[in-house]
């Protein structure tokens, strides 16, 4: 959703300029923090079969370590913001009990959306996972709107599903490794 592109020596490390959307989209949360869980995206999928929950939790992770904007925070320089990347963040797959009726899991997806982020801090999303039954879980990805858009959401989906399938039978990453000097400054 951004224009700005990493020029080739760009290092993809510590503290970068944001784009003019995010800018606009950090301003508006200093502002007015109690709307930032307004720019919540969640990302939610039902999984039925037995489930790892250790190989998805690395997944999980692998999905943060290969994308920089998963490892980035908002700080204040000066009172102007800056994406500050890490170089590694853990993000924690906490789990839930949940009834398998479709009202209790959208209820679940509404207060999971409504948890907010302290956006000086990595990651800015959450990882959660349902339990609904021993083989029927939902797994749900909560970005907030700084560091993602809907269709990323979905990609990384796409990346933990195929992670996981990978990791389960020992196999390594499937993934292509992502081009530094063409990623974007937000994706």
């Amino acid at each position: 959703w951004s224009s700005d592109v990493c020029s080739s020596d760009l290092v993809r490390e510590g503290d970068q300029p944001v784009s003019s959307a995010q800018h606009r989209l950090w301003f508006v949360t200093e502002l007015a923090p109690e709307s930032s869980t307004a720019y919540h995206i969640i990302a939610a999928v039902r999984i039925r079969g037995a489930l790892d929950l250790t190989v998805f939790e690395r997944a999980l992770n692998e999905v943060v370590r290969r994308h920089d904007t998963l490892r980035t925070a908002f700080v204040s320089v000066q009172r102007e913001p800056r994406q500050r990347i890490h170089p590694s963040v853990t993000l924690p797959l906490r789990h839930v009990a949940l009834d398998g009726d479709d009202a209790s899991i959208d209820r679940w997806l509404d207060a999971e959306s409504r948890e907010p982020f302290d956006l000086r801090v990595a990651p800015l999303a959450r990882g959660v996972i349902g339990r609904i039954a021993e083989d029927d879980h939902a797994f749900a990805l909560i970005l907030h709107h700084l560091i993602s858009d809907g269709w990323s959401s979905g990609v990384l989906i796409q990346e933990i599903a195929a992670l996981y399938e990978a990791f389960l039978t020992g196999a390594p990453s499937p993934l292509p490794d992502l081009d530094r000097k063409s990623t974007r400054l937000n994706s």
